[in-house]
């Protein structure tokens, strides 16, 4: 089960690498991958981590993706219930590792 969920959308792979790197420097979270949304251009990246971790993440994330002004949405995930797990970590998911 996991701690924290924080899931960050962005317009472009460019601003999902950066919302990658800037959670990943400000906090010490995990990294689950990228999905790429059916049209759009639209990209989610997944982190999990304990709450405080995440909420760093997520907020350095959303800062950087902004200044490059493809932020489309966020959300940061308290004690998700196990049912959701095969939504985080699916075949659609790139970078996941089983």
């Amino acid at each position: 089960m996991l701690k924290s969920l924080g899931i960050i959308e962005t317009k472009g792979l460019p601003a999902a690498f950066e919302a990658a790197d800037a959670a990943s420097k400000a906090s010490n979270i995990d990294l689950i991958g990228y999905e790429k949304t059916k049209g759009g251009g639209w990209i989610t990246v997944k982190v999990v981590g304990d709450l405080g971790s995440v909420q760093a993440g997520i907020n350095a994330a959303v800062a950087g993706v902004n200044r490059m002004n493809c932020m489309i949405s966020y959300s940061i995930i308290t004690r998700p219930v196990e049912e959701i797990d095969r939504m985080i970590g699916n075949a659609e998911t790139r970078g996941y590792d089983e």
